[in-house]
Formats: C-alpha cells, sequence, structure tokens
C-alpha cells in the first residue's frame, strides 16, 4: 500500500509503502534460518547445537535490518514508478534517502524521500525593488584614474617629526603606527600592533578607524573610538564598542609622476601622442569602466532580491552539496596558511558548531543566488551577440576587442528585458549612457 506526500517547505516528494506482515515474516524467517545455519557453537558441528544456543547467538537485529534492505531495494523501481506518476513537480535524478519506522499495528513502513527540482517559477521578477544608479564620471576621477596608472613610475614622500612635521595625513597616505585596543577597558588578543603599515582610506580595518587618523601629524597620539560590525569574524566582539590607543609615528604619501608629453611616448599607448588625447583616452576608459561596473551592481541587486523571496525552497541535497564545497575550501584555505583547526578556533573564539551554522548559511544563500541567476538567464537573456551585430560598432574607448563588444551588447539587451519590469523609468538614462560610449 502506498501513501504519497509534497513538502514544498523541506523540497522532499515522499512515497511511504507499508510492507505487507506476511510476506515481510516469510522473508524474515528465510533470512533467520540462514543465520542460524551459520552459527558455530563450540563442540558442536555447524547446525547441530542445541536450538536454544543457535537463537541465542543470531542478531536479530542485523536480521531485520538485512530483511529490510532486501525491501528496500526490491521495491524501490515500483515506488519509483509511482513517484513519477505525480506531474505536479518535478524531482531530480537521484537515488531517494529511504526513512525506516513502524506505523500503529507495528508493521514496517518504508519512507523513500525524493529531493525536489527548484521551482524557478515562484519568483517573481515584478516584486525585485533593486534600482539602477549610473555613476557620473567626473574630472577628478579622471586625474585619480591617470595619477593610479603613473603609480609604478612614481617615489613616495615620507613626513615624520624631522620632515614636515607640520604635514597633515590625508586619504591615500600609508601611516606607521602602533596602537592597543580595549573592549570595557581590558586589552584584547589581537588588539595589539606596533610599527604597522596602514594606508587610509583602503578600508583593511573595521569602518570609522582610518577615518579618525585623517588631518593628523606626525608624532600625535589618537584615541581612536569605534564599534566592531554585526557581522565581524570573531563573533564576541560583534557590535561591541571599542577604543584604540594610536601612536603614530610617520606618513608616507605617493609623489605622483608628471604626465608629460615625454612620459605619454614612454607608455605608447594606442592613438595618444598629446596630454589632451591622454586624457581623452582615460576618461573614456572610465566611463566604460563606470558602466560596466554600474551594470553588474544593479544585476547583483537584483538577484539577492530575487534570492530573498521566500517562495524560492531549496532541497536539503542541494544545501548539503554546497555545504561541503565550502567546508573542503575552508580546510583548504586554513592549511594553505599552516593553520590548525583548533588554533583558528582561539583565533576568532568559535568552535565546530558554529563554524558548521555559518558555513550552512552561507551554504543557503550561495545556493539560492545561482538560482536567481539561472532564472534570469532562462527568462530575460538575449541570444548570444553575432559578428554581424559588431562588425560596424565602434566604441569610444578604443582598446576594446571584439569579444567584449558582443558582452557589452548582450549586457545592453539583458539589462533592457529586466528594467523594463524591474526600473522601466531608468530605462531611458541607460540607453543614453550605452549610446554615449559609442562613437
Amino acid at each position: 500500500m502506498f501513501d504519497t506526500k509534497l513538502n514544498k517547505e523541506n523540497q522532499e516528494y515522499i512515497v511511504t509503502l507499508t510492507l505487507d506482515k506476511e510476506e515481510y515474516d516469510k522473508e524474515f524467517q528465510k533470512n533467520y534460518k540462514n543465520a542460524l545455519s551459520k552459527v558455530k557453537i563450540p563442540g558442536f558441528r555447524p547446525g547441530k547445537a542445541p536450538k536454544h544456543k543457535l537463537e541465542a547467538a543470531v542478531n536479530t537485529g542485523e536480521v531485520h535490518s538485512q530483511t529490510l534492505d532486501f525491501f528496500i531495494k526490491n521495491k524501490h523501481f515500483e515506488v519509483a514508478k509511482k513517484a513519477q506518476e505525480q506531474k505536479e513537480v518535478t524531482l531530480l535524478p537521484l537515488a531517494p534517502v529511504v526513512e525506516i519506522n513502524k506505523d500503529e499495528n507495528e508493521n514496517w513502513t518504508l519512507s523513500y524521500k525524493y529531493s525536489l527540482m527548484p521551482d524557478l517559477s515562484v519568483l517573481k521578477l515584478e516584486d525585485v525593488k533593486a534600482k539602477l544608479h549610473l555613476k557620473e564620471v567626473s574630472d577628478e576621477d579622471v586625474t585619480k584614474v591617470m595619477q593610479e596608472f603613473t603609480k609604478p613610475f612614481s617615489s613616495r614622500e615620507l613626513f615624520d617629526l624631522e620632515n614636515n612635521p607640520q604635514e597633515l595625513t590625508k586619504i591615500g597616505d600609508v601611516v606607521n603606527i602602533d596602537f592597543k585596543g580595549f573592549i570595557d577597558n581590558e586589552p584584547f588578543e589581537g588588539g595589539e600592533a606596533q610599527g604597522y603599515e596602514l594606508e587610509l582610506g583602503s578600508k583593511a580595518f573595521i569602518p570609522g578607524f582610518e577615518d579618525q587618523l585623517l588631518n593628523k601629524k606626525a608624532g600625535d597620539q589618537v584615541d581612536v573610538k569605534v564599534a566592531f560590525p554585526a557581522d565581524y569574524y570573531v563573533e564576541t566582539f560583534r557590535n561591541k564598542e571599542a577604543i584604540f590607543e594610536v601612536k603614530l609615528h610617520s606618513f608616507t604619501r605617493v609623489k605622483h609622476v608628471e604626465f608629460t608629453e615625454e612620459l605619454i611616448k614612454q607608455l605608447a599607448l594606442e592613438g595618444v601622442k598629446t596630454l589632451e588625447q591622454a586624457k581623452e583616452f582615460f576618461k573614456q576608459r572610465e566611463i566604460l569602466n563606470a558602466f560596466t561596473k554600474s551594470s553588474e551592481t544593479f544585476l547583483d541587486e537584483v538577484n539577492k532580491d530575487l534570492a530573498n523571496q521566500e517562495e524560492l525552497k531549496v532541497a536539503h541535497f542541494l544545501l548539503e552539496n554546497k555545504y561541503k564545497e565550502l567546508e573542503k575550501n575552508f580546510n583548504d584555505s586554513l592549511k594553505n596558511f599552516g593553520v590548525k583547526k583548533h588554533e583558528y578556533f582561539k583565533l576568532v573564539k568559535s568552535n565546530d558548531d558554529k563554524l558548521k551554522a555559518e558555513l550552512m548559511e552561507a551554504a543557503q544563500k550561495e545556493v539560492k543566488l545561482q538560482l536567481a541567476n539561472e532564472y534570469l538567464i532562462k527568462n530575460y537573456s538575449p541570444e548570444q551577440t553575432t559578428d554581424e551585430e559588431i562588425k560596424d560598432l565602434e566604441f569610444k574607448f578604443s582598446l576594446i576587442d571584439n569579444e567584449f563588444k558582443k558582452r557589452l551588447v548582450w549586457l545592453k539587451k539583458f539589462l533592457e528585458a529586466i528594467l523594463k519590469v524591474v526600473d522601466e523609468k531608468s530605462l531611458p538614462e541607460f540607453e543614453k549612457a550605452y549610446s554615449q560610449l559609442l562613437k
């Protein structure tokens, strides 16, 4: 007798089979007699010992397991056929997990649990709240890009008590500091260092730390007051306020090389011979970068909104697979850094249970993001761009090969299809931004 149940919350389709008592007992007795025949009692020939001694030597639990294994395998095809009869959901092409129980009449039941293929039709793009924000490129942005490009040719200027002691720190400077951190007036592990080199604006430290070292002079003593973020890697520090006693010994600043026509000749950029041409070259490169980055950021936000929709459920099998992948990556990372797991736990004040919970949460996020992306590609992705579509297409930034052109044309079509549903008001601005990339 079959009983079926669809569990959408756990993404399982369950087919439960109640074994016929007479059929089960018959198979059990066959296995039991076979087990009796194999029992060896010292002083007796096989099978010739007194019955009570033979029976005492037989593990009936193992006989039940052997009998149930027989029915699990023997009934598999019949159960699979029953599972395929339903048309409401799609099953993943995987072997089911079998759960063994007894019903109220003491009959054995076999529950075959099939994992479901995620149902992407439950996702609703029209419910996504993400908005497209296109970044405009300023003259200051272009200057920064040009300075960054010449950084390998630049030197660094030192500011300390002997060299320009009145100079104040600013974004991009690398400060040399000693620091010691306190939580509730107590120093904490990992919160102290001497002669540490920190680039201001790098966001290498917790939010607020680097900002409080701006507009300071070499030799200054600074009390930096911050709060650890809610997602800080050391759980016991999360949301805690801390004070760092900081001594600023010195700092260095990039001394930029002037962008001259002589330097332009050395760089040998295609189609660039004058300073004005160089500025235009970097401006168009930055406009292109800003367009692609803004587009990708918008797509990331759309994916996140879709992945967070409550209707999207994921089978445990898929989560477990992703969890194992993340766990392997984590263990490989520790191995590469030569760190033992217990040393890591001591450093971050964690344990196996907390790590497992964090990895499982990360696995769920990653799987759902992958599914959200599959949904977008399946429903809104245009056809791949052909050579014919780009043969007469010319961009203002000259260093674009044909493959990148194809990707840009595909990206434009993809975002247009999504924007029509999610953020139609931004569509004209997006199309204008794309047209400005073209000659």
